[in-house]
């Protein structure tokens, strides 16, 4: 009887043992079975049967243990590497749904699409397009004499060098009008004579310093020089007119004080360039293809090929140096602006004076174009300003329904013009 009720008992501890129960429970079900033992009897008996009691938990045998928790071990990497898999095919889901969102925005933006038609090329692209030239000569200070050792070795100026410049910049227009000719037809040319031609000899008492011939000398000169320059651009294969302008600057006073806008003392006409563009015309007269309009104001205005033009030297602004380079661009820019406001609006605005090349735009389709000259500087510019520029002039190729199709400077170096960096290299040749 005692065996049966201990192997009775150890089948209870099994079981309890096998479902995870402790010893307490053990202890319980036996007292239930009518099996009374003490606690310390269910201790032994777990003991004996190889199972192990913690504070009132009875557990399994280690190896039961160990296949337990490697099943439960297994478990949890099952169900880890399931949600994974769950995760990833969550997120290629996704990916799917947005590309197809993105294959159906491109289907319908390219099922509407349709190409932009060319333009139709026309007709008489075949042949040469008509344009007209405008070129602005000023500021060639004829008469004013630099010698080279008082510039420093950078450059010098005689009437000889002027003349020379001249020569190069037909030389300069010919090569340009070869190439244009090939594309474009110019029957037509705006000459500008925009002031200061000459140089003078009583502005002020040094001036008799730099000169090398008396102004009446110097005016003779500019008369040949322009009408030099006309005769040669009527020879350009195609020119059938020249419009021409003569205005005067401030060197072309007859006295040694100024007048309104920096001319004559007397009148607008008291200036050595009137009486200069006065000869001028008056020598041409019987050439049909020249126009000559001599101004009687400080500035001039007309209309060439669809574009309103308006033209002054730029000695009735009032400059000064404290400013960029020397030149105060606001009042220039400032002055061009009211010259329109008072004309009613221009395409383009010529000046000269300042001796620095540069286009400029103003408002909606407005260009100002400052002239350079054909002295690199003077001695009061190189000493005020440290300034020097490669001699300069502009000529402008226009077309009547586009208006300025290109700008193009015309350099006239001489010889003796000191590039920059070379007064660094022995011999004088670009460093």
């Amino acid at each position: 009887m005692a065996n049966y009720n201990q192997k009775k008992f150890e089948q209870i501890v099994r079981e309890v043992i096998g479902r995870g129960g402790s010893g307490a429970e053990a202890d319980h079900l036996a007292r239930e079975a009518g099996l009374n033992y003490a606690p310390t009897y269910v201790y032994n008996c777990a003991k004996k049967l190889g199972l192990s009691f913690l504070g009132s938990r009875v557990t399994a045998p280690v190896e039961e243990t160990e296949k337990t928790i490697n099943h439960v071990i297994t478990h949890e990497i099952e169900q880890q590497r399931r949600r994974e898999l769950a995760k990833e095919l969550s997120q290629l889901q996704r990916t799917e749904a947005k590309r197809q969102q993105y294959v159906r925005t491109i289907e319908s933006s390219l099922a509407p699409f349709e190409p932009t038609p060319l333009v139709p090329q026309r007709e008489d692209y075949s042949g040469l397009s008509p344009h007209s030239w405008l070129i602005q000569f000023s500021d060639w200070h004829v008469g004013q004499s630099t010698p080279i050792q008082t510039t420093g070795g950078v450059y010098e100026q005689t009437t000889e060098i002027t003349r020379w410049q001249v020569e190069q910049m037909v030389g300069a227009l010919r090569s340009i009008h070869a190439v244009q000719q090939k594309a474009y037809e110019i029957k037509k040319i705006m000459v500008v004579f925009n002031g200061d031609l000459l140089e003078n000899d009583q502005m002020r008492a040094s001036q008799a310093r730099g000169i090398d011939r008396l102004v009446t000398q110097q005016a003779v000169e500019v008369f040949d020089l322009m009408a030099y320059m006309l005769r040669q651009l009527l020879t350009l294969p195609g020119v059938e007119e020249i419009e021409v302008h003569n205005v005067g600057g401030n060197h072309d006073r007859t006295s040694t004080k100024p007048g309104n806008a920096g001319l004559g003392e007397l009148d607008y006409v008291d200036t050595y360039s009137w009486l200069v563009g006065s000869l001028l015309a008056r020598a041409l007269a019987d050439e049909p293809r020249i126009k000559i309009t001599n101004w009687e104001t400080f500035f001039g205005y007309t209309q060439f090929c669809g574009q309103r033009v308006i033209f002054e030297h730029g000695s009735s602004v009032r400059l000064g140096v404290g400013s960029y380079g020397g030149i105060p661009w606001y009042p220039v820019v400032n002055g061009a602006n009211k010259l329109m406001d008072m004309l009613g609006g221009a395409e383009l605005v010529l000046m000269g004076h300042v001796h620095q090349p540069a286009v400029i735009p103003l408002k909606q389709r407005t260009w100002l174009v400052m002239n350079g000259s054909l002295p690199a500087t003077t001695s009061w510019v190189q000493a005020t300003m440290k300034s020097i520029r490669e001699p300069t002039q502009w000529l402008l190729n226009l077309h009547e329904e586009h208006g300025v199709v290109e700008f193009h400077p015309i350099y006239a170096p001489p010889a003796s013009f000191r590039k920059r960096g070379s007064i660094w290299v022995p011999d004088g040749n670009d460093a």
